[in-house]
């Protein structure tokens, strides 16, 4: 009888931690699979007043008309890329910041999905080009559905 309800125990205990993933966990694939990640609850929502930020450096140019692009591509709309400094107010931006402390990786990067922001960092700016590549498999399909008008909004998990 022990042994009987020990399997069963050890049953109920499998499964109970087989199915516990979050479906907000669950939900975030993407390749290559982040190191780490954390869902917090919002979302940023993009629109026709949503702008690319690039901290401190004319190195990312190319990564930030990169991103420019895509969005116009798909959205139906571009947003301005601007030069800015770390301690600018920030509200409905997309950040591109060089930090050499960001990453030991030269193709690391931290991206950070806020309410008012989303922040993309890394040491090299080929970290900011994958970012960016992760930032595009986290969008909603919506937000990449033809013909959108200009008064569109769409938003992203925060993570």
């Amino acid at each position: 009888m022990k042994k009987l309800a020990f399997i069963f125990l050890a049953f109920l205990t499998l499964t109970f931690f087989s199915f516990r993933e979050s479906p907000q966990k669950a939900a975030l694939n993407i390749i290559p699979k982040p190191v780490q990640t954390t869902v917090y609850q919002g979302n940023f929502k993009w629109n026709v007043r949503t702008r690319i930020l690039v901290e401190g450096s004319d190195s990312l140019k190319f990564e930030s008309h990169y991103l420019a692009d895509k969005i116009k591509k798909h959205a139906a709309f571009s947003p301005e890329v601007v030069s800015g400094s770390k301690n600018e107010k920030v509200k409905n931006v997309v950040i591109l910041r060089l930090d050499p402390t960001a990453s030991a990786n030269p193709e690391g990067y931290q991206l950070e999905v806020g309410k008012k922001s989303i922040l993309i960092q890394a040491t090299k700016p080929v970290g900011i080009f994958y970012g960016i590549q992760s930032l595009l498999q986290l969008m909603p399909s919506a937000f990449f559905a033809a013909n959108r008008s200009e008064e569109h909004t769409s938003e992203l998990q925060s993570h």
